[in-house]
């Protein structure tokens, strides 16, 4: 009994120290290292790495104050548990920075529609606090094997992906 006891708070202790507290995302170090061993395991197959910045959030903790704007981090955590797979991996990197491993997807396109979707549905978030809460989110897309097979590798190119989509006026996504 005691034994069942202690294995459920260790499981619990872990998962917590892999958690980003906020969002429920699953924290940086962790979201490196989950993806990492999944790509080091399957080498076949389309992977889809987006990565996914809050448009402007600095002017919304500016002007609104950071408790709206936990309020926003934690609704857009919300919104990306709700539009990817249990399986898929959705990470909290930065401030207002996060990553998704979409994984064994079926082609490109369906990484595309997921991610044009997942801006639709931020545009609606409305947060207390926020006045029309003007949000949005700018992603950049790569694919493993296509542009890499490491976390590092498809950062780069997700990185740049996402820069692109900065450069263009935000609100949307790049390959």
């Amino acid at each position: 009994y005691i034994w069942g006891i202690r294995s459920r708070e260790q499981k619990e202790l872990i998962q917590y120290a892999h958690t980003d507290a906020l969002t429920g995302a699953v924290n940086k170090d962790s979201t490196e290292a989950e993806i990492n061993s999944w790509l080091s395991r399957h080498r076949t197959g389309i992977q889809a790495f987006l990565m996914l910045d809050v448009d402007n959030f600095k002017t919304v903790n500016d002007r609104y104050g950071h408790g709206a704007g936990d309020e926003a981090l934690r609704q857009i955590g919300r919104v990306l548990a709700g539009e990817f797979r249990d399986g898929d991996i959705v990470g909290r990197i930065g401030g207002d920075e996060f990553v998704v491993l979409m994984k064994d997807i079926a082609d490109e396109e369906n990484a595309v529609y997921r991610v044009e979707n997942l801006c639709r549905v931020i545009r609606k978030i409305t947060v207390k606090g926020i006045p029309g809460t003007p949000l949005s989110c700018s992603v950049g897309v790569a694919y493993s094997p296509n542009h890499g097979s490491t976390y590092g590798e498809l950062y780069l190119c997700a990185d740049k992906a996402l820069y692109e989509t900065k450069k263009r006026g935000r609100d949307g996504y790049t390959v």
